[in-house]
């Protein structure tokens, strides 16, 4: 992770690997250098997601057996309506079948979106170690090297000028272009609002950029 205002041109090869660093420079222009370069760190980005995610797979889970033990108490009602002979047969044997397959039914359809919410953290952190970000004089750079496909997106000068930076006691934080396109942040299922995330010295990072594209309403929070 270089340091941000630092002052002169920093080598992405001096804090990237080796194969991330040459996607990088693939993606900068003729003669456009780095003034800051860096990645998300993976750790802190799954502390901070973990948590929410469990409690939401559990609730999640505990909904999926509740109503399958709901399923169960209803048979057991039907078993003795039926040992007292106050209901049909023929109703009786209805409504279990439609109780087994209901209880069922609900159980398996829990069980994806329950591994989704538990394995969502250990996605973003292999996204976040794929992730790059990135700050020339002309713009900044969030750059996404996967696999299958690349994903890039540049912010200029005009889409930097409102930040809203969230510190920790650390110093390390998030630094988010509240202006990027428009100023309509992304919801979560886009990739959440523009931004560098979890960044050590997020506050000389944010000074950086209010040095280079302008000091309009930047808020600290």
């Amino acid at each position: 992770m270089s340091k941000p205002g630092a002052g002169g041109v920093v080598r992405a090869r001096d804090h990237l690997p080796e194969h991330l660093a040459q996607r990088l420079e693939r993606e900068l222009d003729e003669g456009e250098g780095l003034l800051w370069v860096g990645r998300p760190d993976a750790g802190r980005l799954v502390r901070a997601q973990w948590f929410p995610f469990f409690v939401l797979a559990v609730m999640v889970m505990a909904l999926g057996v509740a109503v399958f033990l709901g399923a169960l108490d209803s048979l057991e009602t039907l078993r003795r309506a039926a040992e007292a002979g106050g209901v049909p047969q023929r109703e009786i044997v209805s409504a279990r079948r439609f109780m087994w397959v209901g209880g069922v039914a609900g159980v398996l359809m829990q069980l994806p979106m329950v591994w989704a919410l538990f394995f969502e953290p250990r996605r973003l952190r292999r996204q976040a170690l794929h992730t790059i970000y990135a700050v020339t004089p002309a713009r900044a750079i969030v750059l996404f090297v996967g696999a299958r496909k690349t994903v890039e997106r540049d912010y200029r000068a005009d889409e930097l000028t409102h930040l809203l930076r969230k510190e920790r006691a650390d110093g390390s934080g998030d630094l988010v272009f509240e202006n990027a396109r428009g100023g309509r942040p992304r919801p979560p299922s886009q990739g959440g609002p523009h931004g560098f995330y979890a960044v050590p010295g997020v506050l000389a990072l944010e000074k950086l950029l209010r040095a280079r594209f302008g000091d309009h309403g930047q808020r600290a929070g």
